[in-house]
């Protein structure tokens, strides 16, 4: 597993020029309005053997607007990324799911034998349902776990042998499920994303923010939903459709993403450039951390701890540095106020007119 992120050139949220971080232009998400059965839109992804995954990550950015519409009153929920068993009904009817219920829980469900095994995890409710948040769910063939804003929020462990992968396709913003469980999303998706393995809680906190290229090693299938079009970023020809009907699939603005110059993970050079680089762990943190940071040339260097508004709140270190690797330990929590509370940062290093940002989150 360890050896797999040296080749893995992911986005971290770091930024190659002085003005910081940019934003991403034509920036859209998916708008599906799901209030009847006269008004319901849903994305769907043709089924691929690209998709029977024994090794997985789903992610995507939410807005919740409504309850949804197809019997989401009921515990399960509105769908936001799925490869559902469509037309049955029972427990276990999806290879996986990834759903938003209305007590404002996230729940994910992984099927080995249809309709009698699997495993169904349940986050506590969200404290902010409406509000706009990141959800991704990893499975590494032995522990499925569910992320929320880049923290682990419930996890069980596996060991039922393999996923069940039918030939239904994968569906955004609905299930399909029998007798009207159709599961659809009333609400903003954006950014989803496939990958063939399970991303370490690192890679989860240290992406979400950013825009990926399509590019990245082990990505199946990308979705920015930018320039209001369904297409796969990745050039493997996944592109989707809207399953509902016309109209009730739209396109509006949501909180861009960052975009954020390539780096590669524990000091893997990225090829032909010559980086203002760093990495952190571990992620999230209760204030310990280990900060890694590579230099192309050698001066002056400092960093410093910022709220999400851009705002100073501490130092970690400062001073001269020769080109190349070094690592600092240190603690978040007495690079400023003690009192700091727990939440999302970036770390800032500046040096040689260059400025990287990375995120980080504080634990209580």
């Amino acid at each position: 597993m360890v050896r797999r992120l040296f080749p893995w050139l992911i986005a971290l949220a770091l930024c190659a020029s002085a003005a910081g971080p940019s934003r991403a232009a034509s920036d859209t998400a998916l708008r599906l309005s799901n209030v009847s059965g006269s008004n319901t839109a849903y994305v769907r992804i043709p089924n691929s053997a690209a998709f029977a995954l024994q090794k997985f990550t789903l992610e995507a950015w939410v807005q919740r607007v409504g309850p949804g519409y197809g019997f989401t009153t009921d515990g399960g929920g509105s769908a936001i990324i799925a490869k559902p068993f469509e037309g049955t009904v029972g427990s276990d009817i999806a290879s996986w799911h990834l759903s938003w219920t209305n007590a404002g829980q996230v729940s994910f469900n992984i099927t080995h034998t249809p309709y009698s095994s699997g495993i169904y995890l349940g986050t506590t409710a969200v404290s902010t349902p409406l509000g706009r948040h990141h959800l991704a769910a990893t499975f590494d063939g032995d522990t499925a776990r569910v992320f929320v804003d880049g923290v682990i929020a419930a996890q069980g462990l596996w060991n039922l042998g393999a996923v069940y992968y039918d030939a239904n396709d994968v569906l955004v913003g609905a299930s399909n499920f029998g007798a009207g469980y159709y599961r659809r999303f009333d609400g903003y998706i954006d950014d989803v994303r496939i990958w063939d393995h399970a991303l370490t809680p690192a890679q989860i906190s240290g992406t979400m923010n950013c825009r990926l290229t399509g590019t990245e090693s082990g990505l199946v299938a990308y979705y920015p939903f930018d320039d209001s079009t369904l297409t796969d970023k990745t050039g493997h020809g996944h592109n989707a459709a809207n399953g509902g009907l016309a109209g009730s699939l739209a396109y509006a603005p949501l909180t861009p993403l960052l975009v954020c110059a390539p780096v590669g993970v524990e000091g893997e050079p990225v090829s032909g450039a010559r980086q203002l680089r760093m990495a952190i762990f571990p992620q999230p943190t209760r204030g310990q951390l280990t900060v890694r940071f590579d230099l192309p040339r050698g001066g002056f260097a400092q960093m410093d701890l910022v709220d999400v508004s851009g705002r100073k709140v501490g130092t970690l270190g400062s001073g001269y540095f020769a080109a190349g690797r070094h690592e600092w330990a240190r603690n978040l929590r007495a690079s400023g106020d003690s009192r700091l509370s727990a939440g999302k940062y970036l770390l800032r290093l500046e040096s040689d007119g260059k400025t990287a940002v990375s995120p980080v989150v504080l634990l209580r």
